[in-house]
């Protein structure tokens, strides 16, 4: 049968070497015995220890992987907790390794016990140099920041919920207002249509009483008190206007709070996600860094080529982790998005502004046709409603249209002022908050990709 060729173990250069070495030094002390210049050689010692050695060496192979379990950290980890546990392994498998080694040379005469001491020495010394790589430590320091990432997930969804809370007050009192101004403006126009009406009623009394005068005759009933009346309900119609204006203001002056919060979150949180971002890939070079200057440091060759194998090994183990953590990352953006992080949607700067909300407003506004109303009440007036003059002498005509011309030039005055500038006005003056606002929270300060 053929023999087998012996499995190699995984970090082998420092197999070989010390096979090596220990060939070397078992014929160095048979040429001793044979030159008669060293002790008689136990060959049986001999064979004993590179039994052992072969021994050890399955077990550094064992000791060297077993640390890898360091690199998965639970959901508690911490950076400094699992570096903790990865040094604290390597260094009682340095503390072992020098006990196994040292036990092999127990006994065993003068030449094993020199070469051993040597060994254990340098194996030690192995094990320390790979309880300083870093690279448990990159791995609880990113799982913290996973961690971190869900904290900070629920407290910005907690601080948009009070923003929502604070916007939906801010609706609340913005909407009682439109009910508020449409209720009063209806009705004020319904009082404008009735006066209308009770004037043309008037006008129609003054001419059939008028024809029964001579020309010096004044107009009766007296025109007087419709035409204060008149005034009273054309102020009507304008207060509405006026305080829909001042109150509008007021309420987006209290909303500015409301929008200088959500562009401070939006900063943070960029800066916040900015920062996180780079931490994976901070935390992993630096400790790719460290633990390579420490693979570096291993001595003899066959040591050092092994750390440096066991190097790559342990960053390879970290992908799982680095890929894990760019989920995260991506997670939370994608959460934030169009809110605290990237482009402020047009839905979020219609919540905080309500530019939409006042444009259903207008919107609501012109389905009253309160212009026409007015327009239509303004042309009465010029028409004297309809009345005819021609049954009064010319003269009384002339007089009593002077009277109606005299009489309601203030209200004709109101009327025309509430044309279509002065709407054009009105929704300037009550958009252009929400027009600001909605502007300003779409230019927001914060983290774009």
């Amino acid at each position: 049968m053929t023999q087998e060729a012996p499995i190699m173990a995984e970090f082998s250069a420092r197999e070989s070497e010390l096979m090596g070495k220990y060939g070397e030094e078992y014929k160095k002390a048979v040429d001793a015995e044979r030159a008669n210049t060293g002790p008689p050689v136990v060959h049986a010692s001999w064979m004993n220890l590179k039994g052992g050695l072969e021994r050890y060496i399955d077990w550094r192979d064992r000791a060297i992987n077993e640390g890898l379990q360091y690199l998965k950290p639970d959901s508690g980890s911490t950076g400094s907790s699992q570096q903790d546990r990865w040094a604290s392994h390597y260094q009682s498998r340095g503390s072992e390794a020098h006990t196994q080694l040292d036990n092999l040379a127990k006994n065993a005469e003068e030449a094993i016990q020199k070469f051993m001491l040597f060994v254990s020495t340098q194996e030690s010394l192995s094990f320390r140099h790979l309880s300083q790589f870093t690279f448990a430590r990159a791995a609880g320091e990113i799982k913290q920041t996973i961690r971190e990432l869900e904290t900070e997930a629920s407290n910005l969804e907690g601080k948009w919920r009070e923003l929502a809370g604070l916007d939906e007050r801010a609706d609340g009192e913005i909407a009682a207002l439109r009910t508020l101004f449409l209720r009063e403006l209806e009705n004020a126009v319904a009082k404008l249509l009735g006066w209308s009406r009770k004037a043309e009623e008037t006008a129609r009394t003054i001419v059939a009483v008028g024809a029964e005068y001579d020309d010096k005759s004044d107009p009766e009933p007296s025109f007087g008190p419709i035409v204060a009346q008149g005034m009273e309900v054309v102020a009507m119609v304008q207060a509405p206007f006026d305080m829909f204006v001042r109150e509008a203001q007021k309420l987006y002056q209290n909303e500015a709070p409301i929008h200088q919060q959500f562009q401070t979150l939006r900063t943070r949180t960029g800066e916040y996600y900015a920062k996180i971002y780079q931490a994976a890939g901070n935390a992993y070079d630096l400790a790719s860094r460290e633990s390579s200057d420490k693979a570096g440091q291993s001595m003899p060759d066959g040591n050092r080529d092994d750390a440096k194998r066991f190097y790559e090994k342990a960053r390879k183990e970290l992908d799982p982790l680095l890929s894990e953590f760019r989920s995260a990352v991506d997670k939370f953006y994608d959460q934030f998005n169009g809110r605290f992080l990237g482009e402020v949607s047009d839905q979020t700067a219609e919540m905080l502004a309500d530019q939409e909300f006042f444009n259903k407003f207008w919107r609501e506004f012109e389905g009253k046709h309160v212009p026409e109303a007015l327009k239509d009440v303004l042309d009465d007036i010029d028409s004297n409603w309809g009345v005819s003059l021609d049954p009064l002498k010319p003269e009384t005509r002339k007089k009593v249209q002077s009277y109606f011309e005299e009489k309601l030039q203030s209200h004709k005055e109101k009327l025309k002022s509430m044309d279509s500038g002065f709407f054009q006005r009105l929704y300037d003056q009550t958009s252009i908050g929400a027009k600001l606002a909605w502007e300003n929270i779409k230019r927001s300060a914060g983290y774009r990709k």
